[in-house]
């Protein structure tokens, strides 16, 4: 009989958990049930930096082609202010290295962000990553890049993709840019980009 009554009081708080409205949630600091609107918060993009000893590492491997960025969140509740990327090297023959590498998040970006935009995929040559942070002399002391977002359009698509600046002691060091054109040194959204042309 007891067992019996149990499972009837499960049986209705499921069904009552059911029916709630989608539109409510629980609030995670009061355990109330509050709106969804009262949680929405502004969506923001972050400066992001890459360590230079992930970059030696992809320069000193001759079989390192491209470098794919995915965005990434590791906390979905968080989202509109914690969104970074995460880095996959890949190999002349289309392998992807096992490990992805996290970008760490430098500062809020203060690009403004419109409407009807994408979010995809970014990628990069390393062969333009090396020119990033060369000159004539070689590999220049530098760590960390500094991927900055921006947009992209093409036809009337509007993409994000990322400029990428070389720094030393929190300084851009002007001189590694020297060796790529103007408006070349950054990633290239993916698709429409290929990364295995």
């Amino acid at each position: 009989m007891k067992k019996t009554l149990l499972l009837s009081s499960f049986t209705i708080l499921l069904i009552l958990s059911c029916t709630r409205s989608r539109d409510d949630v629980n609030d995670p600091t009061g355990n109330t049930e509050v709106s969804k609107n009262n949680h929405q918060q502004d969506f923001a993009l972050n400066n992001l930096k890459l360590d230079a000893a992930t970059v030696k590492g992809w320069l000193s491997n001759e079989n390192v082609q491209n470098v794919v960025f995915t965005f990434f969140s590791k906390d979905l509740i968080s989202i509109g202010s914690n969104m970074t990327l995460s880095a996959y090297a890949y190999e002349k023959n289309g392998a992807s290295m096992p490990v992805p590498v996290l970008l760490e998040i430098s500062s809020k970006s203060s690009l403004q962000l419109q409407p009807d935009i994408t979010l995809p995929n970014n990628m990069v040559t390393i062969s333009k990553i090396r020119r990033m942070v060369s000159n004539e002399s070689g590999v220049v002391d530098f760590d960390y890049l500094l991927f900055e977002p921006k947009y992209y359009t093409l036809q009337s698509n509007t993409y994000i993709s990322y400029n990428i600046t070389p720094y030393k002691n929190g300084e851009p060091i002007s001189n590694a840019a020297s060796l790529v054109s103007g408006g070349e040194g950054g990633t290239n959204p993916s698709p429409p980009a290929d990364p295995w042309p």
